[in-house]
């Protein structure tokens, strides 16, 4: 786990997503995350591959919805529901991170979501199985059902 954050930290270096996510954004009450390339270890390897999945994430509502795009078509798509929310600041980055609850197979995803003071965009995925992926990605402020 610490050469694949090692290994995060020099593709975001590389990768800056063009858009940025201010003091403001952090008191938001829900992001939307569309990657565009994600990376994984597979036997002490940094893999990568093109990725094109968008994420709506409404903390005020509590559900997530994952929408997975190939060529340029949507593919899957699936509604989970979240819990365990932290918002946290470090090192100049905007942190949310929380678990989300698939009501298909009941298995539990971590995600950690890093808005950069630079701009950049990460959405970290751990499976239940303890297999990671890292997206960069680019966000927009998604529009919830519950303002309040």
């Amino acid at each position: 786990m610490r050469n694949l954050k090692s290994i995060l930290a020099v593709f975001i270096l590389l990768f800056a997503a063009s858009f940025s996510f201010t003091q403001e954004n952090l008191e938001s009450k829900g992001f939307t995350i569309q990657s565009y390339l994600g990376m994984y270890m597979e036997n002490g390897e940094v893999m990568s591959y093109d990725a094109n999945e968008v994420y709506n994430i409404s903390l005020s509502d509590g559900y997530l919805i994952h929408n997975i795009f190939k060529d340029n078509v949507i593919s899957d798509s699936q509604l989970y529901k979240i819990s365990n929310i932290k918002r946290t600041t470090e090192k100049e980055e905007n942190k949310f991170a929380f678990d989300a609850t698939s009501g298909l197979s009941g298995n539990v995803y971590h995600y950690e979501v890093y808005f950069g003071k630079e701009g950049s965009v990460t959405l970290n995925l751990t499976q239940p199985n303890g297999d990671a992926t890292v997206f960069l990605a680019t966000s927009a402020i998604l529009k919830t059902f519950k303002q309040k």
